[in-house]
Parts: C-alpha cells; sequence; structure tokens
C-alpha cells in the first residue's frame, strides 16, 4: 500500500505599529435644538469615522435625568431616550492618546411630547347637540385636527379643535369613531381617539283598548319599532295597575263596585346602556267592570235512582248561572246553564260531586259558590250457587256483595232443616231425609237503608245410599280377580286399596273390580274399602280382603352341551316348596317330550349336532305357577381333530425372502386329517382370503400377488382332504389356529443428495444421505483413496436423512490430489440390512 502525506507550510506576519499623531475628529451629528422630543424613540447620535477613537460617551443637563443611554456610552454611536423636557449637553471623550483627551460635545434642548387623557365614550339621541373641549383632555397649549369616520350621525368629516354637532336621526344604531392627533410646537403627539354612537328614534304600536272582568287578569303586550322597549304611566290605580311601570302590562283587574276607566300613556325608549332614547307616545284604554254574586245553595244526599232538583239564585237582577260538575259518575253532565235537575245515576259506590256555580253579568262572572250532591248506592249481592246437601251433613251460606250490606233471607221448605228467614250467614245441619228435599231461598242486601236487587238460589238436601257387604277373595298371582258390588240402581262405589303390590291400583271407581294379580315372591294381602255414593252422598263404606298367593320363582338353569352317548344331568332350584315342570320341543337329543323335576339321562348318539329347547315353569304349593325359563340342550358329534397352537409374536422378512414359520405344537389329527398352514389377509374371514397354503412352514413372496410392508397373518388348519387337495373347512371336526402376524420387509436404501465436487485441503464439505426402510437407522461411512482408508465413522439416525461432515483434517493420514473415493456399508434399518 502506498501512503501519501501531505505537507502544509504557512507564514505569520506581524502589523508593524507606527504611533502618529491622529486627524482630529469631526462634531457630534444627532437631534438638536426642538427637534429633540420626550416620550418617543431613541435618537442616535455619532462621530463619523472615530472607531480608532475609543470614544467614552457622558450626558448631563437640566434635569439631571434628563435622558439615559440605550445601550453601552462607548464607541463611534450611542443611543438616548429622553425622559424630560429642558436643555441637555451630550460630549464624546477619546481615549486612544493619537486623538487627544478633548471631549466633543453637543447642547440640545428637548421638547415635551404632547399628550391626551381618555375621552370617554358617548351614546347620544336624535337632536342632542354635543360639544367636546379637547383641550380638557391634556396639558395646555395643545393643539388638535381630528377626523371622524361616519358623517351619518351628523358630526362633520373633520375639525380643528373642539367638536360640536347636533345628532342626526338614524333608522338603526350607528358609531362616528373620531381619530385625534395633538401637537406641542414641532414635537407630534402619539395620537388618540374617541367614538359617538347615536340611536334610532323608537316608536309604539297603538294597542286596543281592554275591557276585562274585576278579578280577572289582565295582560297587554306592547310592541312597536325593533329594539324599543315601553315606559307607561296610569292615571287610574283604581283599576288595580300602579301608576308607572316599564315593559308590558300585565295585572289582575281590581274587585271594583262600579265600572272603573284608565287612559294608559305608553312611551317607547331605544335603550343601549345607561342612555335611553324617547319616541312619541301612544294611548291605551283599559275598563275594568264589577262581577255578581250567586247565593249558597244547600248540600244534596239522596239514593241511586232518585231525582234531584236545585235553583239558583243571585242579589244582581238578570244574572246567569253556569256551573260545572266535578264526578259525572253522579248522573249529572261535567257542565251546564241554570238549574239542575236530573237522576241520580246507578252507582256501585258512594259518589261525591262538587257542584261549582258561577253567576255572570254584564259578561263577568262573579265569585263561584259550591254544593256537593252525595248519591249512595243501592248494595249488590253477589249470586250464590245451588246448594246439594247430603242428609246430616251441614250446610253453610256465606253471602257477599257490596262492602258494609246487610242481608235478609226467606225459605218456602223449612223441611231441609233450615227456619223460615232469617239474617246474616246461614250455618245449619242439614236433615236427616230418607228422600231428596229441594228449597228456594230468596236474599236480600241492604246498604245505608237503600235495599239492592233481591237474588234467589236452591238447597237440595240428598238422603243417604246403602250396599251389600262383599265378600273376601283369594288368586294366583296373574290370574284374573272379579269383584262386584251390590246397592240400589244409580248407586256409584269409591275403593281404596292399603296395598298395591297385589296388583290392584291404591284406589278407583265403579261397580266392578277386574284385575289381574301381581306375580310376588312372598304373599300378598290387600283391604279393599269400598264406599257407595249416589247423588253426591256417600253411604257407610265397607271393606273385605284380596290375598294373592306367593309366587314361585326358578334360578335361571344354564344351557347343557354334551357329545352324543353322554350323560345329561340338570337341577332345577328356586323357591322353597316349589316342583319343577318341563317341556322339551325335541325329544331327538334323548329327553322325553315333557316332565317334572330334575333331569338326568344320557345324550342321544347323534350323526351331526342337534339342539333342544327345554321350557321349565316352576309351581307352588299352592298350584300357582311362576315365570318359566328356557335352556338349550345340545348333543354335538365330538372329533379328536386339533390344529394345535402358533407362536403368536410377529414374523418379518426382508426383500423377498422366504418366510419361515415354527412347527405348530400339540396338534392332534383322526385318520383322514391333514395338517396345513396358511397365509391369508382378513383376520374376520381367514379361510375366505387365503393368499397361500404350505405343507412346509415356508411361505415365499409372491411378486404381482403379495405387497412389501402389508399385513399378513399365519394359521394352522387341520381337517379332512377334499378332492382338489384343499382341507374341508365345512367338516364337523375342522379346526383352526390362528398364529402371527406376517411382513415382508423393503431393504433400506441410501442415496447421497448434492455431493461435493471438491473438497479442500483445509475445508470442510457436508454429505446429505436420504435414507428408505423402517428407523431407526445404522450406518458406516468411509472416505479411501489408492487403497488407503483414511476416514471411517459408524452413525445412527430416527430420521430418513442424515447430514455429516467431511473434514480432511480428520483423516488418519495426509491424502494426496487427486480423486477420493466416498463409500457406505453395513446399512441397516429396524428390521433389515442391506445386501
Amino acid at each position: 500500500m502506498t501512503r501519501y502525506f501531505i505537507l502544509l507550510s504557512f507564514i505569520l506576519l506581524l502589523p508593524f505599529a507606527a504611533y502618529n499623531q491622529c486627524q482630529p475628529l469631526g462634531p457630534i451629528e444627532g437631534p438638536s435644538e426642538t427637534q429633540a422630543c420626550t416620550n418617543i424613540n431613541p435618537d442616535t447620535y455619532t462621530i463619523p469615522n472615530s472607531a480608532d477613537a475609543n470614544l467614552v460617551w457622558t450626558l448631563t443637563g437640566s434635569p439631571a435625568n434628563i435622558g439615559v443611554f440605550i445601550g453601552p456610552p462607548s464607541g463611534e454611536t450611542v443611543l438616548v431616550d429622553w425622559n424630560f423636557s429642558g436643555t441637555a449637553q451630550l460630549c464624546a471623550t477619546p481615549t486612544n492618546p493619537c486623538y487627544g483627551n478633548t471631549p466633543i460635545c453637543l447642547t440640545i434642548s428637548v421638547a415635551l411630547l404632547p399628550y391626551m387623557n381618555i375621552i370617554p365614550y358617548d351614546t347620544v339621541c336624535p337632536g342632542d347637540f354635543v360639544s367636546v373641549n379637547l383641550g380638557d383632555y391634556g396639558p395646555p397649549g395643545m393643539t388638535f385636527i381630528w377626523n371622524s369616520t361616519n358623517q351619518f350621525i351628523g358630526i362633520p368629516p373633520s375639525g380643528t379643535n373642539d367638536i360640536t354637532f347636533t345628532v342626526s336621526d338614524v333608522a338603526v344604531p350607528m358609531e362616528s369613531i373620531v381619530m385625534i392627533q395633538t401637537y406641542m410646537g414641532s414635537c407630534r403627539g402619539a395620537g388618540t381617539g374617541t367614538a359617538f354612537l347615536a340611536l334610532p328614534t323608537p316608536s309604539a304600536n297603538a294597542p286596543p283598548p281592554v275591557t276585562a272582568c274585576a278579578g280577572a287578569p289582565v295582560s297587554v303586550a306592547l310592541s312597536g319599532s325593533p329594539g324599543a322597549t315601553f315606559a307607561w304611566e296610569n292615571p287610574n290605580p283604581a283599576i288595580g295597575l300602579p301608576t308607572n311601570g316599564t315593559g308590558n302590562i300585565s295585572f289582575t283587574a281590581a274587585s271594583v263596585a262600579q265600572q272603573e276607566f284608565a287612559n294608559i300613556t305608553v312611551t317607547p325608549l331605544y335603550t343601549l346602556g345607561a342612555t335611553s332614547c324617547p319616541g312619541p307616545p301612544v294611548t291605551l284604554t283599559v275598563t275594568v267592570n264589577p262581577a255578581p254574586t250567586t247565593d249558597d245553595p244547600p248540600d244534596v244526599s239522596v239514593c241511586a235512582g232518585e231525582p234531584v232538583a236545585v235553583s239558583f239564585s243571585s242579589p244582581v237582577p238578570g244574572a246567569a248561572f253556569n256551573w260545572t260538575n266535578n264526578n259525572p259518575a253522579v248522573g249529572l253532565l261535567p257542565a251546564g246553564t241554570g238549574n239542575i235537575a236530573f237522576t241520580a245515576a246507578n252507582v256501585a259506590a258512594t259518589q261525591t260531586a262538587t257542584v261549582t256555580v258561577t253567576a255572570t253579568a254584564l259578561g263577568c262572572p262573579g265569585p263561584p259558590q259550591t254544593l256537593a250532591i252525595t248519591v249512595r248506592p243501592r248494595p249488590n249481592a253477589a249470586q250464590l250457587p245451588n246448594i246439594v246437601a247430603c242428609a246430616g251433613a251441614p250446610v253453610a251460606v256465606n253471602f257477599s256483595g257490596s262492602p258494609g250490606a246487610t242481608f235478609n233471607w226467606t225459605n218456602n221448605n223449612p223441611g231441609i232443616g233450615l227456619p223460615p228467614a232469617g239474617t246474616g250467614n246461614i250455618a245449619a245441619i242439614a236433615a236427616p231425609v230418607t228422600q231428596t228435599e229441594t228449597a228456594t231461598l230468596t236474599y236480600v242486601p241492604e246498604l245505608d237503608g237503600c235495599p239492592g236487587q233481591p237474588r234467589t238460589f236452591l238447597v237440595t238436601v240428598n238422603p243417604l245410599p246403602l250396599m251389600q257387604p262383599p265378600g273376601d277373595v283369594t288368586a294366583c298371582g296373574g290370574e284374573q280377580v272379579l269383584v262386584g258390588f251390590d246397592a240400589p240402581p244409580g248407586t256409584n262405589f269409591q275403593w281404596a286399596n292399603d296395598n298395591p303390590f297385589v296388583g290392584l291400583p291404591p284406589a278407583g271407581t265403579g261397580s266392578l273390580i277386574v284385575f289381574n294379580a301381581a306375580q310376588s315372591p312372598v304373599q300378598q294381602t290387600a283391604n279393599i274399602t269400598v264406599t257407595p255414593v249416589a247423588l253426591g252422598c256417600a253411604g257407610q263404606p265397607h271393606t273385605f280382603s284380596v290375598t294373592v298367593a306367593a309366587t314361585p320363582t326358578l334360578n335361571p338353569p344354564p344351557n347343557v352341551t354334551v357329545c352324543g352317548g353322554a350323560p345329561i344331568a340338570v337341577n332345577f332350584s328356586g323357591s322353597p316348596g316349589a316342583a319343577f315342570h318341563w317341556t322339551n320341543n325335541n325329544p331327538a337329543v334323548g329327553l322325553p317330550p315333557a316332565g317334572t323335576g330334575n333331569i338326568a339321562a344320557n345324550a342321544a348318539t347323534v350323526a351331526a349336532t342337534v339342539s333342544a329347547t327345554l321350557t321349565v315353569t316352576p309351581v307352588s304349593p299352592q298350584g300357582c305357577p311362576g315365570q318359566p325359563h328356557t335352556l338349550v340342550v345340545t348333543v354335538e358329534k365330538c372329533c379328536a381333530t386339533s390344529a394345535g397352537t402358533l407362536d403368536t409374536a410377529a414374523l418379518n422378512a426382508c426383500g423377498t425372502a422366504t418366510l419361515a414359520v415354527a412347527l405348530p405344537g400339540n396338534h392332534a389329527l383322526e385318520p383322514g386329517d391333514t395338517l396345513r398352514l396358511i397365509l391369508y389377509t382378513n383376520p374376520q374371514d381367514p379361510m375366505g382370503s387365503i393368499v397361500q397354503y404350505s405343507d412346509s412352514l415356508l411361505f415365499p413372496f409372491l411378486p404381482g400377488v403379495m405387497h412389501p410392508d402389508s399385513a399378513y397373518f399365519v394359521a394352522v388348519i387341520a381337517g379332512p382332504l377334499l378332492p382338489n387337495d384343499s382341507i374341508n373347512a365345512a367338516a364337523p371336526c375342522f379346526s383352526l389356529a390362528k398364529g402371527p402376524v406376517a411382513r415382508w420387509r423393503p431393504r433400506p436404501t441410501v442415496a447421497v443428495g448434492s455431493p461435493p465436487e471438491a473438497v479442500c485441503r483445509d475445508g470442510c464439505a457436508d454429505v446429505l444421505f436420504a435414507l428408505t426402510g423402517t428407523p431407526p437407522f445404522g450406518l458406516e461411512w468411509l472416505v479411501e483413496q489408492g487403497g488407503q482408508t483414511l476416514l471411517w465413522r459408524q452413525e445412527t439416525t430416527d430420521a430418513h436423512e442424515l447430514t455429516v461432515t467431511v473434514c480432511p483434517s480428520d483423516f488418519a493420514q495426509p491424502g494426496e490430489h487427486g480423486y477420493l473415493n466416498f463409500r457406505v456399508r453395513n446399512l441397516v434399518d429396524r428390521f433389515c440390512g442391506c445386501e
């Protein structure tokens, strides 16, 4: 690498100092005499081309604080702010010896800057004369020049010194702003301003005359030009209105004894802040008339349905009467005129109406009077239902209806057990009649002396029925039981059962009981109580018993399978004391068609399997049968043929190798039987899915018929041969024993994916193996060159891909430049190795 360096050189030059005499300074430049004014922007003072003099400035004057420097008092230029009028001296003294030390001065006359106090804002009315003396708002000696923005209010557009004008009439509020400039000698002030707001002249609309009745509200809404308000004056307070006021007029007319008049003057005002401008007034006429009174009418109280009449009077002749009713439920309309005449309503409860009566004269109503009209109800009685009672039973009647009502009743048939008449509720005992008796009872409600509508109901008393007592009953379980009851025609029967385990429900009705006795392991007895009922009356009850004998039981016997000629032994058990009766549907097994008790016999000799169904029924000592049970007796033709057993451990063969099966053990053959192995595919149907037969215990792989990694099943069969050299699976002595699951496993393979083309001496390379087969895998790989093994590794993996890293640094001895041989050997998977 070539490096470059840059060399930088420089020379430091120093100035040559020469101390020569400097040129004299010029005069101070800046405002002097009357050019300087107080309270305005600072003035600038300077001596041109004096920067090297290093000037220092001073300021003196009368008064002493006539002015101040704005910023440092040094250098070529300074700023001075003047505070007061008077005479000042400004000096600049050089501090550079070159210029000497003689100060340069300037005398300055400072004039007073004119000013003004605030001129108040003024609100004016049309016709007002406005005069403003501007000299009253500042120091003596000032002059003024002013300009206005709106001449429509009457002010001139401009002027000098005082402001004077007469306000013009305007339609809406108008403002004119006046800008004022002040002067004091040659000094001009900052200027100020004021404004005048001219209000319009309001107008009022003339209100129409008003006539009111004494005590009535009077309300008059005043109107006029926009923004107008109103002030009014009343010359006659006797009408009820004060002598003056503002705004709309609202009051209650006085209770005058005679007619009163008032002419009220209304003045419109346009008001803004504290200024109000009046307009031309208008007049309102108010008339108040007196009101008549009504004589106090008496209250009225009547019963429902009675006539009501009320007359009204007044001390004022010719007075008319209007009335209102707050409760039309009394039968009177809500309102009307003149006297009152109506029929009281048929009310359900006491109703009271307040009737308000008002007398009217000259169109004015007088003070109202009230009277109460009370209408008492005629009570109601609830309709009672007819009563049917049994002889000797209580009879209770409770009357109901309007609250507080009493009830009077009469009876047209004392034979039922009640007196001919009475008052209030009834509590009695029905007479012991022997035949049906009926009475009509009439009852009338009464409340506050007003009787209600009478009502009637019937009371019927029926006699009690009789019946013949039934006898006791005994039955077996499952047997039908029938019991009938005897009583006069028209009698119904209600019965109750204290033990439903006999098969009868807990209760029922009817003149006949029919049921099937229940099956029970123990005897059951029920007491049945029967009550006769006629015309709703229950007679004397009677009780009888129903006894159901115990139902015997049989312990279910097991099925029996024996060889032909062998003994058949069946022992029955069940309820104590029970007998067992049986029937046989197939005597070919060696048993008779029927029998009683346990079975002990020899089975028939059969050529093929024979079965019989035996039905066994238990019977109690009382002769009651129980639930029957069945058993199957099977007689077989027994054989000695047995296929034996096979080891069930799974078998695996690699590639297409022949599969060897271990010899079956403990097999037995009858003459003519053959033992063979089969290879099949369906565990549920071995004989229907056979792939191969074998007599040599070997099964070869059949390409095109069999498939690698598929499940095959091995079984051993024994039995007689058929003409086609297969074993007869339908033979009675055919035997099959299942064995292991067998699979032909594919041999594992290995392929190298993306092998490296070259490996450098100081580098490494990855080699990817792609494996097929069943994990886990094991393999060895070697790197060889010239017959020498440079590197050897043994690998195991559970995956189908394996990456190994080849590094020359791991070689057992240095390799030479040239080709390397990469080799894999001893590849195995879970089941097979690679050949």
